[in-house]
């Protein structure tokens, strides 16, 4: 029988928060079944499959931008607003980030504190930011 993890775990092993495992869910990109209660359980085969093929192009992107926002003096946005924002703006695939075409920043739900950065995060995942 396969590993099974609660949402919380699976968030923590993928580093991004549960509202977005739940928005992956539902667009079909990392697939939860649902427990008799409701609840959702990944699978742990799932997991490092997303983690194999997608965690370091993601982890490279929130290096680069974190390091882009501390040269324009700004050190207080987390890693986990990063990739927040990240997977606000683009489609969710690690793989293959594609612009979800969202670009007023009053519909896409972002951390308040990264909106006015955003043009920061496209440059550096579109690759137009060395």
């Amino acid at each position: 029988m396969e590993t099974l993890l609660n949402i919380e775990k699976a968030a923590e092993m993928t580093g991004v928060c549960k509202a977005t495992l739940r928005r992956w869910d539902k667009e079909g990109f990392l697939n939860a079944e649902r427990t008799k209660g409701g609840h959702r359980r990944y699978r742990l085969s799932e997991i490092e499959k997303y983690l194999n093929n997608g965690i370091e192009n993601h982890r490279s992107w929130i290096n680069q931008i974190q390091e882009s926002l501390k040269e324009n003096g700004i050190n207080e946005i987390t890693d986990r607003e990063i990739a927040a924002t990240i997977n606000s703006l683009y489609s969710g695939n690690p793989e293959d980030f594609r612009c979800s075409g969202r670009d007023n920043v009053a519909e896409i739900m972002i951390p308040f504190r990264m909106a006015p950065h955003i043009n920061i995060v496209r440059d550096i995942i579109e690759g137009t930011e060395k």
